[in-house]
């Protein structure tokens, strides 16, 4: 597997090389897999073909997957065209390591939920290889770094959609032969892959079936419009299809106060089930269950990078809220914060929330609230007001250039109509 740096990088593109293939294949067993990666943002269409077709020129057979969804790409080389036992593939995914990266990576399980990855066949890159020939990518013209360098910071260039479309249209949108996949079923889990990857996906316009309302509720509640998404769901009488879909009805069920919310609470993953207890705790006003809940999902939060990031985010907030009403839990919901989660997993939110709290359960804590963000403070006037009259407080170094830093806010917010009336 090859994943370097960006092609634009000096020296990267000449491991996406015809000459670097070529002694890729020479190296490879004969059932062998390559996967090359590609990132699909900042980059122009012709450079992807250039790519798909100088590793094409090597390899007789190279499928298109997606590894992040609607942005990054992994060809799938291979000597010999391969055809998967479908059945051995089931019960391998049942499995870990398998069933578990599914899960945590891409939110979905089983064989429908892998091939929720897959782009095109070999058909397509043999279609880009007859059209791109001349155009290769090799050591003595390494085209592609120029070309990458030239798009740099450029949105909508390469559209994953686009591709797709080609692929459904000349029928390259299945792997040949392979039989026994529910290419529906593949196609929900590829929504409920983007909501678990933080994109919204595409808005149904006129739901008639019960995936159509499925995936009018996903949409929403990418959204954040939760009474919406609990609506269209209510609409079909079908169950939750991948680890996502578990995650996205737990929250709503959570939000709208619905009583089965404990059943899939305890069905999710130990840090988001614990966060979401501290929700459903708050919620019923039962306030010390929630702390308790919502101060061991960031302990397991700490030794755990796949948690689902939207849903922590809001425990984070639910957390600043119970410490807003109990000084004394404050102290110790900022103590816990005091470690980056795993990963640096949302660390901008985890130190704005730990500010916060110091800046206002106890004015002793405000210096130490303050240490992280320095010397870049956040420029809102609750902050910079805060920090002022903190630093003034306690005599603290920075006191003068805070209180000029507020007044710099203040000066440059828009007057109302009657200032100075």
């Amino acid at each position: 597997h090859s994943e370097p740096s960006n092609p634009y990088r000096a020296g990267i593109a000449s491991l996406f090389t015809l000459e670097f293939y070529q002694a890729v294949l020479e190296r490879l067993e004969d059932d062998g897999v390559f996967g090359q990666w590609i990132q699909g943002y900042d980059v122009a269409p012709q450079t992807i073909r250039t790519i798909i077709a100088t590793l094409r020129t090597v390899f007789p057979s190279v499928e298109i997957w997606e590894t992040l969804a609607g942005t990054d790409l992994l060809l799938v080389a291979r000597k010999t065209p391969h055809q998967p036992d479908i059945g051995e593939l089931r019960e391998r995914l049942q499995t870990d390591p398998y069933r578990a990266a599914l899960q945590e990576v891409w939110r979905v399980d089983g064989v429908e939920g892998l091939y929720a990855g897959f782009v095109a066949s070999d058909g397509v890159s043999a279609e880009v290889l007859r059209a791109e020939l001349p155009r290769l990518n090799t050591d003595d013209r390494v085209r592609i770094e120029w070309e990458f360098a030239r798009t740099v910071g450029r949105r909508n260039l390469f559209s994953l959609k686009e591709l797709r479309r080609y692929a459904t249209e000349h029928n390259f949108h299945h792997p040949p032969g392979v039989e026994g996949i529910n290419w529906h079923l593949v196609q929900e889990n590829r929504t409920t892959r983007s909501v678990g990857e933080g994109r919204r996906p595409s808005r149904p316009r006129k739901p008639t079936s019960a995936r159509a309302w499925r995936n009018l509720a996903r949409f929403h509640y990418a959204e954040l419009n939760f009474p919406a998404a609990f609506e269209a769901w209510s609409q079909q009488d079908g169950g939750p299809v991948g680890p996502m879909d578990v995650t996205m009805l737990a929250e709503l069920l959570v939000e709208g106060a619905i009583e089965s919310a404990p059943e899939y609470i305890a069905a999710l993953r130990p840090t988001e089930s614990n966060a979401m207890q501290g929700r459903w705790h708050f919620r019923n006003k039962r306030f010390g269950e929630a702390a308790g809940a919502l101060l061991k999902a960031i302990e397991l939060w700490r030794d755990d990078p796949w948690a689902y990031r939207p849903l922590m985010g809001r425990a984070l907030d639910v957390l600043l809220d119970l410490a807003k009403q109990d000084p004394a839990f404050g102290k110790v919901a900022f103590l816990a914060l005091s470690k980056p989660f795993a990963a640096y997993s949302l660390n901008s939110q985890r130190l704005d929330v730990r500010a916060r709290i110091g800046l206002l359960v106890d004015n002793e804590l405000c210096l130490e609230a303050l240490a992280p963000i320095e010397p870049n403070p956040y420029w809102s006037r609750w902050y910079l007001r805060a920090r002022a009259q903190c630093y003034e407080k306690h005599g603290h170094p920075l006191a003068a250039d805070a209180a000029s830093d507020l007044a710099q806010f203040n000066a440059a917010q828009p007057r109302k109509f009657t200032d100075g009336l």
